[in-house]
């Protein structure tokens, strides 16, 4: 599937690979993985273009890890997390949470950032409260734990970019559960990297597992 759309960078939750591991596999592309074999678990997969420009990895958790790509046309940090459910304790979103605080702030000013993952939250299409991070266009109910990533994307001035195109409902939910469809993964960028989106959006005939 990478190789058919074709896919440069790819952000994977849910991996359950255990380990803290780097390998091949196939058609160029090399994939970077932090897990446990039971749960959780998260993954960037680079292709041959990038592979060589990965400078550094930097593997918090088996919920969170970035790479820095340094290349001639951008300098960019690439985040993969995987936010606690909606079942978990306000503890433990608060420590996840805290981690991404963490990392994201150690980034220069001057460089992007990208942030894609299961972020395991859902809010409106209305943006009241949260202007410069909502575009307007939003999938569902306001949930609580929608209010964690808009509260983390403003105070680090990021876009959540899923929400700045107008899509049909097909385009927007990325997961179905009991019949009812919800976006509960997203893509962020610095608000002053907008230049670089020209679109995000589901594929809905492209699945990765029987709910995603």
């Amino acid at each position: 599937m990478l190789k058919n759309r074709p896919v440069n960078i790819a952000c994977i939750q849910e991996t359950k690979w255990k380990g803290s591991k780097a390998k091949e596999i196939g058609d160029g592309y090399k994939l970077i993985y932090r897990g446990t074999r039971t749960r959780n678990g998260v993954a960037i997969v680079v292709d041959q273009d990038f592979r060589n420009n990965v400078t550094s990895v930097h593997r918090v958790s088996e919920r969170l890890m970035s790479i820095k790509i340094d290349s001639t046309a951008i300098t960019a940090h690439v985040v993969s997390c995987y936010a606690p459910q909606t079942g978990c304790t306000e503890d433990e979103k608060d420590k996840f949470w805290n981690s991404p605080d963490v990392l994201l702030r150690e980034v220069p000013q001057d460089e992007s950032i990208i942030v894609g993952g299961n972020l395991n939250g859902h809010f409106r299409a209305h943006k009241e409260g949260y202007m410069r991070c909502h575009g307007g266009h939003g999938l569902g109910v306001w949930k609580d734990d929608g209010c964690w990533i808009l509260d983390f994307a403003e105070s680090h001035d990021l876009i959540v970019t899923n929400t700045y195109f107008k899509k049909r409902p097909t385009h927007l939910a990325n997961y179905t559960s009991g019949g009812h469809a919800t976006e509960i993964d997203y893509w962020l960028f610095r608000h002053q990297d907008m230049k670089l989106v020209t679109d995000t959006k589901v594929i809905p005939y492209d699945c990765i597992t029987p709910q995603h």
